[in-house]
């Protein structure tokens, strides 16, 4: 928490700063864990979420507390729905080269074609479904 606190000015933004951290950092975690199922990453998210608190907390500091638990709330969720698009993009691009790759020595290039279209064609329907039913 220290390393926060040298990027404020005013012992009243530490003091601000400091009583949110205790607060709510555990919450915070549990609902990134919760999202991204990987502990790492989750700390990652709150390191951003406190982060961001740092840049805004001037417009945050006179608010209510109920609105400061929502903005750090949303905060976390939106960086780690984030993180998890990263993380599922970054697979797929992976799955994707070994599909290739493996239907390279099995089929003609037309069946490849047929295949690829295929698979084009269910992608595109895939990403107009709503996020949680894009998963297969």
């Amino acid at each position: 928490m220290f390393q926060y606190l040298l990027l404020l000015e005013t012992d009243r933004e530490k003091e601000f700063f400091a009583s949110i951290y205790k607060e709510h950092r555990d919450e915070m975690f549990f609902i990134a864990y919760g999202i991204l199922h990987n502990r790492s990453d989750a700390e990652d998210v709150v390191h951003e979420a406190f982060l961001s608190l740092i840049d805004h907390v001037n417009k945050i500091i006179d608010k209510e507390p109920y609105q400061i638990w929502y903005y750090m709330k949303t905060t976390v969720k939106h960086k780690s729905y984030n993180v998890y698009r990263q993380r599922n993009l970054h697979e797929e691009v992976e799955l994707d080269e070994t599909w290739m790759q493996e239907k390279d020595t099995e089929k003609g290039p037309e069946l490849l074609m047929e295949d690829f279209e295929l698979k084009e064609a269910m992608s595109g329907l895939l990403k107009q479904l709503k996020t949680p039913y894009q998963e297969v």
